[in-house]
């Protein structure tokens, strides 16, 4: 009967021991987990530390290499002047267009059996005009016509009012290439419009602009003062226009 019990019990002890080597075993899971998990994210933080110095490290590999130097790369010139800038003592002239654009513009004239023919360009700077006008380009036009014969003009490309009337007709001086100042007699227009006036003595006008390349046109504006309109007039031939 002795015996029995000592047998049972050894194998109550048995059990027993496996338990508690069972619970050792999960207490020593248990705490292994979180250090492995740890382990690993600190696996993947050092990977994307390196990514990123990797990249840090390209962006300012690429910076240096499109930055100026400031080395013996750069282009000099004998004098030690700037490439881009005149040498001191010469005198700069004022750039003209190689081609200015003359404008070929044909009129139909119901009262008349050949249409008019005019050569117009346009100002190279704005009039001033204060309000309600807005400031605007000057035309210059030389026309020949059946019905008026053969006349030259300017006109705003836009409303205002040039003083020049009808009953007294203006003075506009005028200044072609780096000549003297000249002065021309100009008149209204015949329906009394306020911003064209025609210059007088076409033929002179005409020979002259023909020979400039720069043709300045000075005149008075109602309440803007005098100013000029500068037109790139080289080109030019009076016979590109049949009356």
């Amino acid at each position: 009967m002795s015996t029995e019990r000592n047998a049972e019990k050894a194998a109550l002890r048995a059990r027993l021991a496996e338990i508690d080597a069972e619970e050792v075993q999960e207490r020593e899971s248990a705490t292994s987990a979180p250090e492995e998990q740890a382990k690993s994210q600190s696996g993947h933080l050092a990977i994307w530390i390196a990514v990123v110095i990797a990249i840090l490290a390209l962006i300012a590999t690429r910076a240096n290499m499109n930055s100026p130097s400031n080395g013996n790369d750069a282009p000099s010139t004998a004098s030690g002047q700037d490439v881009t800038s005149p040498p001191t003592g010469v005198a700069v002239q004022p750039e003209v267009d190689a081609t200015p654009v003359w404008t070929s513009i044909t009129l139909d004239d119901p009262m008349a059996d050949r249409p008019s023919q005019l050569r117009c360009i346009r100002s190279e700077n704005l009039i001033r005009l204060s309000w309600p006008y807005s400031s605007t380009h000057a035309e210059l036009c030389i026309r020949a016509s059946e019905r008026h014969g053969r006349d030259a003009f300017v006109r705003l490309l836009g409303e205002g009012q040039i003083l020049c009337r009808s009953y007294s007709g203006c003075t506009v001086r005028m200044r072609f290439d780096d000549g003297s100042v000249q002065s021309y007699s100009a008149n209204e227009a015949v329906d009394h419009s306020s911003n064209i006036f025609f210059i007088e003595n076409v033929s002179r006008f005409e020979r002259a602009i023909g020979s400039a390349a720069v043709t300045r046109i000075e005149f008075e504006i109602y309440q803007d003062g005098v100013q000029s309109a500068e037109f790139h007039t080289s080109g030019y031939e009076p016979t590109q226009l049949a009356e």
